[in-house]
């Protein structure tokens, strides 16, 4: 029983405790961000649009809620992290449906990146556009 709790112990100290998790606790603080748009012309390969586009992002707790203030605004907007983990569909008219997936993830306790992805597909589900956009965010020190 001693040895299996030390292996733990052992185990837990090397890998930490989930530390690739994007928490609200880490996006405090102030990012600078840069995204860039993509246009997948294989089932694989994308290529750069070249649009990248520049913005800062500034986070705080308050009463438990995370808020969002961007570009030195000076409005702070709640941000509900979960909302970067879905998968959306939308009709857009009767031969096109939109299908846009979102995600966050964590590359260093100072970097992170997010990637939509924008499906836009025919009425028989063949897609016949897909755009890519990917941000990625390093903490201003």
């Amino acid at each position: 029983m001693k040895n299996v709790l030390l292996i733990s112990l052992a185990c837990f100290t090397l890998f930490g405790c989930n530390n690739d998790k994007v928490t609200n606790a880490y996006l405090v603080g102030k990012w600078e961000c840069e995204r860039d748009y993509y246009l997948r012309v294989t089932d694989t390969d994308y290529v750069s649009l070249n649009q990248k586009y520049n913005s800062n992002l500034e986070f705080t707790i308050e009463k438990d809620k995370l808020y969002l203030k961007k570009n030195n605004s000076l409005l702070w907007q709640e941000f509900n992290l979960s909302s970067l983990s879905r998968r959306e569909t939308k009709k857009i008219d009767d031969n096109q449906i939109e299908v846009k997936t979102n995600s966050i993830s964590k590359k260093s306790q100072d970097t992170f990146v997010m990637v939509e992805n924008q499906y836009i597909y025919l009425d028989n589900y063949d897609s016949n556009e897909h755009l890519k956009y990917e941000t990625i965010c390093t903490r201003i020190k």
